[in-house]
């Protein structure tokens, strides 16, 4: 799966994560901003610091990190297997992306199944990994990526 989902197109990946990520966005206890904060805890915690990244790079590296988690394999699966999906109902008003989400909103709620981002009482937040990945490796990249795309507005 990782040969198929590295070589998506940067359409193609940024569809498939958004479409995940979107149901998450109903939460509400997820960061969806990639506060200056947030930002100094996640370069601390992995070490890195921005590389250059399109939005394409981001949802393909995404991608990859969720196909480690079996109970995401078949989600993916039927994602890059199946149709597009339509849309029904009255036009939309085009996002930034072209998308309801952007990638990189998609991209810090889908990293919060691995992480758990939490403020403590002074303000301060942390990085916790709590469900191991298959591969750690994924995740400095994909920081990487995250800080390197301009902030996102909060989700609606």
């Amino acid at each position: 799966m990782n040969d198929r989902l590295a070589t998506l197109d940067d359409a193609t990946a940024t569809r498939l994560l958004t479409t995940i990520a979107t149901p998450r966005l109903r939460d509400g206890t997820l960061a969806t901003e990639l506060t200056p904060d947030l930002r100094a805890a996640l370069e601390t915690t992995y070490g890195v610091a921005a590389a250059p990244a399109s939005e394409g790079d981001l949802a393909r590296l995404v991608l990859q990190l969720l196909a480690t988690d079996p109970a995401m394999q078949p989600v993916i699966a039927a994602l890059l297997d199946g149709p597009q999906p339509e849309h029904f109902g009255p036009p939309r008003a085009p996002a930034k992306t072209g998308r309801s989400i952007g990638v990189l909103v998609a991209a810090l709620l889908l990293l919060q199944t691995h992480v758990r981002f939490e403020r403590d009482p002074s303000g301060t937040w942390k990085v916790l990994v709590e469900k191991q990945p298959t591969s750690e490796q994924l995740l400095g990249p994909i920081v990487q990526k995250i800080l390197a795309l301009p902030a996102a507005r909060k989700a609606p």
